[in-house]
């Protein structure tokens, strides 16, 4: 449970990342070119100096300096051992050196031969940079090669992510306008069907009160007319 979990936060953080980066203000190529300078970097012996240079290349090359900054992050406490050992193993091949440095040859760096605790620190010291200047020209030679094909990997892929995620959020986008469009145009059309539909109760209504109003009119004054029938037949008769 504990590393689904764990993997599902790398997931999301890895998501979010992603997201950030495409949807940084500037354009496609512009980004994904940040975002291999960054590469590039970061896969160079430079620590402490990484931000610094992809920043600075990003702008001479006019990248993105967010995605270049953000990818130095490839170079991390965690990758910095593999990554400068790939980039020894490409330099020392490029080189043809008849001897390389193994794995062997590292552990002996924690090993001391000496005795005592500051004894044995100023040895580790000692192989470390024996170990670092004979390396240190392979490890830069071969970052080279190896931050160059990976950051036109980065350019490529970064470059169709961006193009990608856009299309879809403009489709999107679209989509959504294009709705709301259909539904102010049929607003008006639904009021007015409501109001005649709401107005036709209301003239079913006065032309009934007008039918029950005719039917119930007074009726006419019959007595009033046979009363003067009567008295005209009498005088008639006195006649």
């Amino acid at each position: 449970m504990a590393e689904e979990k764990d993997t599902q936060k790398s997931q999301g953080w890895l998501k979010r990342f992603i997201i950030k980066l495409v949807e940084l203000n500037d354009t496609p190529k512009q980004i994904a070119l940040g975002a291999a300078i960054g590469t590039f970097v970061s896969i160079t012996p430079t620590p402490g100096l990484q931000t610094v240079i992809a920043v600075t290349l990003a702008g001479i090359f006019r990248g993105n300096l967010i995605a270049a900054a953000a990818m130095c992050w490839v170079s991390n406490p965690l990758t910095a051992v593999p990554i400068c050992y790939i980039n020894y193993i490409i330099g020392a091949f490029i080189l043809r050196l008849d001897k390389m440095l193994s794995l062997s040859d590292i552990e002996k760096i924690f090993t001391p031969e000496s005795t005592g605790i500051i004894a044995e620190f100023f040895e580790c010291i000692k192989k470390i940079a024996e170990v670092f200047i004979s390396a240190f020209i392979p490890m830069c030679i071969g970052s080279l090669f190896f931050g160059a094909a990976l950051g036109v990997l980065v350019y490529f892929v970064t470059l169709k992510i961006v193009l990608k995620y856009r299309a879809l959020r403009d489709a999107h986008k679209d989509k959504k306008e294009h709705k709301q469009t259909q539904e102010s145009e049929q607003s008006p059309q639904i009021a007015q069907e409501k109001k005649q539909n709401g107005s036709l109760p209301q003239n079913i209504a006065q032309t009934e009160k007008k039918e029950s109003t005719g039917a119930e009119s007074p009726p006419t004054n019959t007595s009033n007319e046979k009363d003067e029938t009567s008295k005209t037949s009498r005088r008639t008769e006195k006649g």
